[in-house]
């Protein structure tokens, strides 16, 4: 999909990470600079 906004398997990841004790304010600032990196290559 052009415009697809969920990507398979991000939900997990963040859980994931969540579960191994990164904080909500540093999982946050990762899911926007990765946002932000794939919103630039399309």
């Amino acid at each position: 999909m052009k415009y697809q906004r969920r990507f398979p398997g991000f939900d997990d990841k963040i859980i994931s990470v969540y579960a191994r004790g990164m904080s909500t304010r540093e999982i946050t600032s990762i899911c926007t600079i990765y946002m932000a990196l794939t919103c630039r290559r399309t």
